[in-house]
């Protein structure tokens, strides 16, 4: 892939930012949020350059409010009325992303007499270190696309590509509740990228109706059965050609013409004697015709994750993601077979294939699956109870050694209780009771207390409570000062 670099130039203090951001994070693979103000020009024509530099120092204050909030992201630079700002996790991106929209639109009904705000946000993600330094050329590369995709977007709107889509998938989904949702505009030809880019957006549900681009030309997808359509085509008319000339030299002569020449009026032809015929021969046994090998082809197999194939050995096929159409290297049997990918440890898509004898078109259904996950923060208060309990009601599907599913209830319960030690009133003392039910069977109980010492900042502590062939439940607990954070949750087998 060959792709212009972005004018944007970044000095050593400014790389020196992103490379201390990214060790502080322990990443290789950032995400870039590019944002603008739409409408900024026209705002300064109307109002005036001092009503509306008033207004670039509020939509600063409040984007970098947001971005740099528990040091998730890292605003880098501003750029007239546009921010550009790095996040170590795509899907904290998103979330800021959408977080700032609504804020706007907070903003814009509370304050009836100030211009209305409007800004549009798009995000890319990729590795940015070569050895584990940085790389200024691979970073501006990242920067370019998503300036591309932020300017394809209108006001209220948050574009993304597929990478960054496909890394918080998980937490978007577990955010349908809320009713965030996100739609694909098609494929589009950025200005300096050689192959057009699939762009996604992400919104509030009956906050934001999704647009697709404007002024922009959408890039048509080659059909993947196009090929095997003109190839039968084709095979087809070759056999309509050979009946055709077999059929034209069975036809019957003219009569009266026989294989002497014309016949003589009057004269009786003599009687043709019949030539003897041979013995019947009894007729042959045919041998059955072995059944074609299956041959796979995956059509817009997009998934940029290691798929499995009946969740035992990786599927590998031709190309890359984004291809129409992609042959599987993989041998595939006939029959029914099971395929899987992850999104985290506790994200999963499914799907079911049939695999026939012959060339086979696949387009497997992918199904959201994820594992129970109670997440909850707590903090000791002086003169307060400070017991929490929390709950998660949960169903999901595990399979079989032959791929059947198996269908999960799950009911689990959490609490916490925050105390000052009483051999240390200045330590925190923490109680974890949990339970978990499965499908009305009780599969683990248990009991946890910690204390953390004064002058620590900070203890993790995380144990496997619960584990079968498939995935495994865990408590995992951290210790700050006064407060506590603990998740119980399951993970599938692979990432024990």
């Amino acid at each position: 892939m060959t792709e212009k670099n972005n004018s944007i130039y970044f000095d050593k203090q400014q790389l020196a930012l992103v490379d201390e951001f990214r060790k502080r994070r322990n990443t290789s693979v950032l995400t870039v949020m590019f944002t603008d103000m739409k409408g900024y020009t026209t705002m300064t024509e109307e109002k005036g350059d001092e009503y509306s530099n008033r207004m670039i120092e509020l939509h600063d204050a409040l984007l970098e409010k947001i971005i740099e909030a528990e040091g998730a992201g890292k605003v880098l630079r501003h750029i007239g009325d546009a921010i550009l700002a790095v996040f170590s996790e795509p899907s904290t991106a998103v979330e800021r992303a959408l977080q700032i929209q609504e804020e706007i639109r907070t903003f814009n009904r509370e304050s009836p007499d100030a211009e209305r705000l409007s800004v549009r946000i798009g995000l890319h993600m990729g590795q940015i270190t070569v050895k584990d330094d940085i790389n200024p050329d691979i970073f501006g590369r990242h920067v370019n696309r998503a300036s591309r995709v932020e300017g394809l977007a209108d006001g209220d709107q948050v574009f993304v590509t597929y990478n960054v889509l496909d890394s918080a998938k998980g937490w978007l989904v577990g955010k349908r509740q809320d009713k965030i949702a996100w739609t694909s505009h098609g494929r589009y030809r950025l200005k300096g990228i050689t192959e057009p880019i699939e762009i996604f957006e992400v919104f509030h549900e009956g906050k934001v109706q999704p647009r697709a681009p404007r002024g922009v030309k959408k890039e048509q997808p080659r059909s993947p059965l196009m090929i095997p359509l003109v190839l039968m085509l084709a095979i087809g008319l070759i056999v309509l050609g050979v009946l055709y000339f077999k059929n034209s030299r069975a036809l019957p002569k003219k009569p009266g013409v026989t294989a002497g020449g014309p016949s003589t009026p009057g004269v009786v032809p003599a009687p043709t004697v019949a030539p003897p015929q041979p013995a019947p021969v009894a007729p042959a046994i045919k041998t059955p015709e072995a059944a074609p090998k299956p041959v796979v082809y995956f059509e817009r197999f997009n998934i940029q994750a290691d798929v499995y194939l009946d969740h035992k050995e990786r599927l590998i096929a031709e190309g890359k993601p984004g291809d129409a159409l992609r042959k599987s290297i993989t041998p595939i049997a006939a029959g029914k077979h099971h395929l899987h990918y992850n999104i985290s440890d506790m994200v999963r898509y499914h799907a079911d294939i049939e695999v026939k004898p012959g060339d086979n078109y696949v387009r497997p259904d992918f199904q959201y699956d994820s594992l129970p996950n109670l997440f909850q923060n707590a903090t000791y208060e002086e003169g307060k109870e400070n017991t929490y309990t929390f709950n998660q009601n949960k169903t999901y599907l595990t399979f079989d050694s032959r791929n059947r599913p198996i269908r999960n209830k799950v009911d689990m319960v959490l609490s916490i209780q925050l105390a000052k030690d009483p051999q240390n009133k200045q330590n925190l003392l923490a109680h974890y009771n949990w339970t978990i039910v499965n499908n009305g069977k009780e599969i683990n109980r248990g009991t946890i207390s910690d204390s953390l010492p004064y002058g620590e900042p900070r203890k993790e502590v995380r144990k496997i409570v619960f584990s079968d062939a498939y995935h495994f439940y865990f408590i995992k607990y951290h210790l700050a000062y006064w407060s506590t954070q603990v998740e119980l949750g399951g993970s599938y087998s692979e990432f024990k």
